[in-house]
């Protein structure tokens, strides 16, 4: 009997668990990423933002056999209930996956390599100011190591063990690829969320199955009063709204309000997120 954790290809039941041991690794290190969560405010929910938004992706979502299907549903229960700048960050990659396999039922290595190399784009799209040394980052490097390197490999396993080591060197350049890092002698939060999801999806193909944990007992646990903040003090609230294309202008494309939603309210605030999602519009600004 063929092993089903060495598959060539994955359907939308795949991905949905890949999505709910994810979710659960990600819960597992709750505490550990809020503590260390600096950039862009130094507030100590990277970790509570990313759970609540991937709990929502996995709970809010049908599971369904197609893989464009179920990748369709969990971009829009994650645009609709995403939480926080690292939580709409993912949620907009996740929105470009969907985008970007809207056409296939099943997808082989080559497929989904392509498909999260093309969802890069989608994600910078979204972001007004797209910082590296952050969870964007890491992801633009994960996806273009599979985009160029899928031909190595003959299975989904052996492809995302691989990939997901990349991941790892990408987050640890973030320390000195922002300066708050540097200080502080950490990686980037949200990144470090982003690997522990991809460490969950490895989880699958090994079997491991539940932690039944939800604390990380290997690393410690930091305190953010230690951490030396930016001098500025401008924008720290964090404002989110979620809006239906038809309640703003239903005969412009989401690409187009998109862009004027970006242009409206740039200068109220950084760290302006515009995802859209079918007939919705998620918005994230750190603003007064």
């Amino acid at each position: 009997m063929a092993n089903p954790y060495r598959s060539q290809k994955i359907n939308g039941i795949d991905l949905i668990n890949w999505f709910y041991l994810g979710a659960q690794e990600v819960s597992s290190h709750r505490k550990y990423l809020n503590a260390i969560n600096v950039f862009p405010v130094a507030d100590g929910d990277t970790g509570t933002n990313l759970v609540t938004t991937l709990r929502a992706m996995v709970d809010h979502s049908l599971r369904i056999t197609s893989f464009s299907a179920m990748m369709k549903n969990i971009s829009e229960s994650g645009i609709a209930h995403a939480r926080g700048n690292s939580g709409i960050i993912f949620a907009s990659y996740v929105n470009g996956l969907a985008i970007s396999g809207a056409s296939y039922e099943v997808v082989n290595l080559k497929e989904f390599s392509h498909i999260v190399h093309n969802a890069v784009d989608h994600l910078y799209q979204s972001v007004e100011d797209p910082v590296e040394g952050t969870m964007i980052s890491v992801i633009r490097d994960w996806a273009s190591f599979l985009f160029h390197n899928h031909e190595r490999f003959e299975t989904f396993q052996e492809m995302l063990a691989a990939a997901y080591q990349k991941a790892m060197e990408s987050l640890e350049k973030t320390t000195d690829q922002l300066e708050v890092l540097s200080k502080n002698k950490v990686v980037d939060s949200g990144a470090a969320g982003f690997v522990r999801f991809l460490h969950g999806i490895n989880r699958f193909f090994s079997g491991e199955g539940k932690t039944g944990e939800d604390e990380d007992r290997t690393m410690p646990v930091l305190t953010t009063a230690s951490f030396e903040e930016e001098e500025s003090k401008e924008a720290t609230y964090c404002t989110e709204v979620f809006l239906s294309i038809e309640s703003v202008d239903s005969k412009k494309s989401g690409d187009d309000l998109s862009r004027e939603m970006k242009t409206l309210l740039h200068p109220y605030g950084s760290s302006l997120i515009v995802s859209t999602a079918g007939e919705r519009i998620r918005v994230h600004i750190h603003t007064e």
